[in-house]
Protein backbone atom coordinates (compact mmCIF):
# COMPACT_ATOMS: atom_id res chain seq x y z
CA UNK A 1 0.00 0.00 0.00
CA UNK A 2 0.94 3.88 -0.90
CA UNK A 3 1.93 6.23 1.91
CA UNK A 4 1.82 9.62 1.24
CA UNK A 5 1.06 10.99 4.77
CA UNK A 6 3.98 13.32 5.01
CA UNK A 7 6.34 13.97 8.01
CA UNK A 8 7.22 17.37 8.95
CA UNK A 9 9.46 19.09 11.07
CA UNK A 10 8.95 22.44 12.89
CA UNK A 11 12.29 24.65 13.19
CA UNK A 12 12.77 27.74 15.22
CA UNK A 13 14.89 29.92 13.40
CA UNK A 14 17.78 32.30 15.00
CA UNK A 15 14.94 35.39 15.03
CA UNK A 16 11.96 33.41 16.31
CA UNK A 17 10.90 32.52 13.19
CA UNK A 18 9.21 28.86 13.66
CA UNK A 19 9.57 27.01 9.82
CA UNK A 20 7.92 24.19 8.43
CA UNK A 21 10.24 21.45 6.74
CA UNK A 22 9.29 18.25 4.99
CA UNK A 23 12.25 15.67 3.97
CA UNK A 24 10.62 13.96 1.61
CA UNK A 25 9.19 17.11 -0.36
CA UNK A 26 12.39 19.38 0.04
CA UNK A 27 11.32 22.40 -1.96
CA UNK A 28 8.93 22.68 1.25
CA UNK A 29 9.42 25.34 3.30
CA UNK A 30 6.54 27.58 5.36
CA UNK A 31 5.74 29.40 8.34
CA UNK A 32 2.96 30.30 10.26
CA UNK A 33 1.39 33.72 9.23
CA UNK A 34 -1.00 35.37 12.00
CA UNK A 35 0.01 32.87 14.48
CA UNK A 36 -2.45 30.45 12.45
CA UNK A 37 -0.79 27.22 14.32
CA UNK A 38 2.29 25.54 12.49
CA UNK A 39 0.21 22.26 11.66
CA UNK A 40 -2.00 24.40 9.50
CA UNK A 41 0.69 25.47 7.69
CA UNK A 42 2.36 22.24 7.35
CA UNK A 43 -0.73 20.97 6.07
CA UNK A 44 -1.35 24.16 3.35
CA UNK A 45 2.50 23.15 2.29
CA UNK A 46 2.40 19.72 1.98
CA UNK A 47 -0.94 19.83 -0.34
CA UNK A 48 0.76 23.45 -2.12
CA UNK A 49 4.25 21.22 -2.86
CA UNK A 50 1.75 18.73 -4.10
CA UNK A 51 -0.39 19.91 -6.60
CA UNK A 52 2.32 21.89 -8.16
CA UNK A 53 4.03 18.56 -8.69
CA UNK A 54 1.32 17.15 -10.56
CA UNK A 55 0.92 20.43 -12.80
CA UNK A 56 4.27 19.63 -13.75
CA UNK A 57 4.14 15.71 -13.91
CA UNK A 58 6.19 14.93 -11.76
CA UNK A 59 6.15 11.99 -9.42
CA UNK A 60 4.86 12.53 -6.31
CA UNK A 61 7.23 10.55 -3.59
CA UNK A 62 5.86 7.93 -0.72
CA UNK A 63 6.13 9.43 2.44
CA UNK A 64 9.47 7.99 4.60
CA UNK A 65 8.89 6.78 8.39
CA UNK A 66 8.00 9.77 10.64
CA UNK A 67 11.04 10.48 13.15
CA UNK A 68 10.31 10.57 16.74
CA UNK A 69 8.85 14.78 17.04
CA UNK A 70 7.64 15.28 13.61
CA UNK A 71 4.74 15.89 12.95
CA UNK A 72 2.56 13.88 10.18
CA UNK A 73 0.02 15.75 7.21
CA UNK A 74 -2.12 12.91 6.43
CA UNK A 75 -3.59 13.70 3.58
CA UNK A 76 -7.56 12.47 2.36
CA UNK A 77 -8.46 9.27 0.55
CA UNK A 78 -9.38 11.65 -2.04
CA UNK A 79 -5.96 13.15 -2.42
CA UNK A 80 -3.92 10.22 -2.31
CA UNK A 81 -6.17 8.39 -5.16
CA UNK A 82 -5.49 11.63 -7.38
CA UNK A 83 -1.70 11.74 -6.41
CA UNK A 84 -1.87 7.65 -7.69
CA UNK A 85 -3.55 8.74 -10.74
CA UNK A 86 -0.61 11.56 -11.49
CA UNK A 87 2.39 8.79 -10.69
CA UNK A 88 0.54 6.93 -12.96
CA UNK A 89 0.33 9.39 -15.53
CA UNK A 90 4.00 10.42 -14.77
CA UNK A 91 5.42 6.76 -15.03
CA UNK A 92 3.41 6.07 -18.48
CA UNK A 93 4.03 9.17 -19.95
CA UNK A 94 0.73 10.19 -20.22
CA UNK A 95 -0.38 13.68 -20.62
CA UNK A 96 -3.15 15.58 -19.71
CA UNK A 97 -4.35 15.73 -23.08
CA UNK A 98 -3.70 11.88 -23.84
CA UNK A 99 -5.81 11.18 -20.08
CA UNK A 100 -8.85 13.11 -21.55
CA UNK A 101 -8.60 11.11 -24.78
CA UNK A 102 -8.83 7.88 -23.26
CA UNK A 103 -10.58 8.55 -20.51
CA UNK A 104 -13.24 10.51 -22.86
CA UNK A 105 -13.17 13.22 -21.14
CA UNK A 106 -12.64 17.17 -21.96
CA UNK A 107 -9.41 18.76 -20.71
CA UNK A 108 -10.74 20.95 -18.13
CA UNK A 109 -12.75 17.69 -16.36
CA UNK A 110 -9.12 16.10 -16.59
CA UNK A 111 -7.39 19.36 -14.75
CA UNK A 112 -10.06 19.12 -11.73
CA UNK A 113 -9.82 15.30 -11.13
CA UNK A 114 -5.94 16.51 -10.56
CA UNK A 115 -6.63 18.85 -8.67
CA UNK A 116 -6.25 17.93 -4.99
CA UNK A 117 -8.63 20.57 -3.80
CA UNK A 118 -11.33 19.93 -5.58
CA UNK A 119 -13.81 17.17 -4.31
CA UNK A 120 -13.85 14.46 -7.10
CA UNK A 121 -16.05 11.37 -6.71
CA UNK A 122 -13.44 8.37 -5.87
CA UNK A 123 -15.67 6.54 -8.80
CA UNK A 124 -14.52 9.11 -11.09
CA UNK A 125 -11.28 8.56 -9.89
CA UNK A 126 -10.96 4.81 -10.47
CA UNK A 127 -12.61 5.14 -13.84
CA UNK A 128 -9.58 7.58 -15.32
CA UNK A 129 -7.25 4.76 -13.44
CA UNK A 130 -9.02 2.11 -15.39
CA UNK A 131 -8.64 4.24 -19.23
CA UNK A 132 -4.44 3.75 -18.32
CA UNK A 133 -4.90 0.40 -17.77
CA UNK A 134 -4.55 0.84 -13.72
CA UNK A 135 -6.74 -0.56 -10.98
CA UNK A 136 -7.44 1.66 -7.91
CA UNK A 137 -7.17 -0.56 -4.81
CA UNK A 138 -8.29 0.20 -0.74
CA UNK A 139 -7.37 -0.73 1.93
CA UNK A 140 -7.91 0.09 6.03
CA UNK A 141 -4.86 0.59 8.46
Amino acid sequence: MSNFDFPCRFEKLEDGTEIVRCRDLPELLSYSVDGEPLENWARYAVEDCVEFRIKDGELIPEASPALPGEYVVRLSANQVAKILLSNAMARDGVSRAELAKKAELKLPEVTRILDVHHPTKIDRIEATLRSLGHRLQLSIA
